[in-house]
């Protein structure tokens, strides 16, 4: 790739498209996470509560069998506020917010417009991105995400004094999470 831009200055597509497939994937799929804990990250930053529904958020609806995602989306304070703050406490519904592709309407998403803007002003970047070719070429439409997200079956398995750090202790815990967790972020709480 870097030859490619020694020899083509400036074409940064063709440098990206010198790439194997699946490290395009793995670039453009990263980018999607960055954007979207960027955009949770300025949520609490501007003192916005993760936990509570405010006005313009998206709730995803829960299946019954097994509380995964499905296609069922409503704006919070529209006509079923009164049941979709029912269905958040019984961990029925989740505040999703997008992972941006070729697909995804902001329109759709009226509490994080703002947010996507002002993260992609910051940081220099044009909306166009979301309209390159790449993303369709690879089949990145967008989808949504649970800004949180509850471990299933966490369990302690283990707390004792570490036999090779001395006055430190160690733990061991048992877990699951959903499909787009990341076990390092969990941990890294949990160690807080």
């Amino acid at each position: 790739m870097i030859k490619y831009l020694l020899d083509n200055p400036g074409d940064y597509e063709g440098a990206i498209n010198h790439l194997p497939k699946y490290l395009i994937k793995l670039l453009i799929s990263s980018f999607q996470s960055y954007l979207f804990n960027k955009m949770i990250s300025l949520r609490h930053k501007k003192g916005i509560s993760l936990t509570k529904p405010i006005k313009g958020d998206v709730f995803n609806i829960l299946d019954d069998v097994n509380g995964n995602k499905t296609h069922i989306k409503y704006i919070y304070n529209g006509l079923y506020d009164k049941f979709l703050q029912e269905a958040y406490e019984l961990n029925r519904a989740k505040i999703v917010f997008p992972l941006i592709g070729y697909n995804t309407n902001l329109d759709e998403f009226p509490s994080v417009k703002s947010l996507v803007l002002e993260i992609l002003d910051k940081e220099g970047i044009s909306s166009d991105i979301f309209t390159n070719k790449l993303l369709e070429t690879y089949e990145f439409k967008g989808s949504f995400r649970s800004i949180i997200t509850k471990p299933l079956g966490l369990k302690i398995l283990e707390y004792a004094e570490d036999d090779q750090f001395q006055n430190r202790y160690k733990l061991k815990v048992e877990f699951s999470l959903q499909k787009g967790c990341y076990a390092t972020l969990l941990l890294r709480e949990i160690i807080k």
